[in-house]
């Protein structure tokens, strides 16, 4: 039996074709304009945007912000043909080690109510709902549930 393709995580310089061809696959009509990602991306002292690549391809990204000791997941998507193959996993757990290693003690993110799949992804890897922003998102209308996970070792003993 072959063995499955190994996910590689790198901090991609710019918003390449394909990490703006995932966005547009996975969230349509509520997709980031490319100006809105490209004006995100300008702060690169605070905006890390990360790809996944199987092989020479990239099969998704993550773009996080780190402020202080907080960090927040912005965006991730994931290529519908890679997807249930560890790459959101491998994304995340990329993102948390990054972050302990520059002194985060919390990760926050938001993601719509609906998108079950994700938030079993976020549980899966330690987050936990901390409340919920209700009409959040728009196209379609959905609620945000805000989710947080603290940075082991890196968080207050109080």
């Amino acid at each position: 039996m072959a063995e499955p393709e190994k996910i590689r995580i790198e901090r991609s310089p710019s918003l390449s074709d394909e990490i703006y061809e995932i966005e547009r696959e996975c969230f349509g009509e509520g997709a980031w304009s490319r100006p809105e990602f490209e004006a995100s991306l300008s702060d690169r002292a605070h905006i890390f945007l990360c790809a996944a690549y199987a092989g020479h391809n990239i099969v998704g990204f993550i773009m996080f912000s780190i402020v202080g000791d907080e960090a927040e997941i912005m965006n991730i998507a994931v290529a519908e043909g890679a997807r249930r193959r560890g790459v959101g996993s491998a994304l995340i757990e990329n993102t948390l080690l990054l972050c302990g290693e520059r002194g985060v003690r919390a990760v926050y993110l938001e993601v719509r109510s609906k998108n079950e799949a994700a938030r079993a992804l976020y549980e899966s890897v330690g987050f936990r709902k901390l409340y919920v922003r209700g009409g959040y998102y728009k196209k379609p209308t959905d609620d945000a549930v805000i989710m947080i996970k603290h940075i082991e070792g890196n968080r207050d003993a109080s």
